[in-house]
């Protein structure tokens, strides 16, 4: 007996919707960063002046939970969520982006940054190099070093550009020949542009206004999360401004390099 032989499915496969382990570009929608990535930084820009232990890896269960929750999207109350664990998630989902947040195929060019004889051409060489990363990952770059920068400043913590950079050099770039993070022989380098790009933030990535005023309002939920509600002020003490920051999600959608910026387990 003849039969047809089976007609292969017409249907798309299911659509990947896990958010860590994939390059930027493919879990961006529309030139906007996926929701809980805001959420994240808006949670640590607003909480995580008050710890020393920002950005420090937590594996436990609490860490495996949220990052479990968020790549079911499932509904998330920040407000419940521990400062300490959602960065720890954020570093995850930052050094797990396939590439390397500032692109593995661009390493060299970074650590030839630091062969130029001055400051300023220095971070000449980094705005040059900004323009050849894709969109997203600008973004993410540019409002990490902006949280980074309002934590520095707070003097409710013993942070220095020092230690964040160290907790993170190695998280946002690596060689092609790494698979991933590694504190190699290059570290030291990649410690020192790091910490050129948090204390050079308005210089390299615009105005004030557009790195760190602009941001200070709270925008409305950028997706499905629970707009998250004012803390209570802490004790006080470095310079900073007092206002709360949260991550404008509009500011979020357009921004991008350009070619005229170049010139040419612990508990909360």
């Amino acid at each position: 007996m003849c039969t047809n032989p089976p007609v292969p499915s017409q249907s798309p496969p299911p659509e990947i919707k896990y958010l860590f382990g994939r390059p930027l570009e493919s879990i961006c929608e529309d030139r906007k960063l996926p929701a809980p990535i805001i959420d994240m930084l808006s949670i640590i820009a607003e909480k995580g002046e008050y710890t020393d232990h920002i950005f420090t890896l937590l594996l436990e269960k609490r860490h495996w939970s949220l990052k479990d929750r968020i790549n079911d999207e499932q509904q998330i109350n920040w407000n419940k969520e521990s400062v300490l664990i959602v960065a720890s998630v954020l570093r995850d989902f930052i050094q797990n982006i396939q590439g390397s947040l500032l692109c593995s195929h661009l390493f060299e060019n970074w650590l030839r940054v630091l062969d130029e004889n001055s400051l300023h051409r220095k971070i000449s060489a980094i705005k040059r190099i900004l323009l050849k990363i894709p969109q997203p990952n600008y973004m993410l770059l540019k409002y990490l070093i902006c949280v980074l920068l309002k934590i520095k400043r707070s003097s409710k913590n013993h942070l220095d550009t020092n230690c964040l950079s160290v907790r993170l050099a190695s998280c946002v770039m690596w060689d092609q020949k790494s698979s991933g993070p590694i504190c190699g022989v290059n570290f030291p380098k990649q410690v020192s542009i790091m910490g050129i790009m948090i204390d050079n933030c308005v210089d390299i990535f615009g105005d004030d206004d557009v790195c760190l005023k602009d941001i200070q309002m709270k925008s409305d939920t950028a997706g499905k999360s629970p707009v998250t509600k004012k803390t209570k002020n802490g004790h006080s003490g470095k310079t900073c401004d007092k206002k709360t920051l949260k991550i404008a999600s509009v500011a979020l959608q357009e921004e991008g390099p350009t070619a005229e910026q170049n010139g040419t387990t612990a508990t909360y």
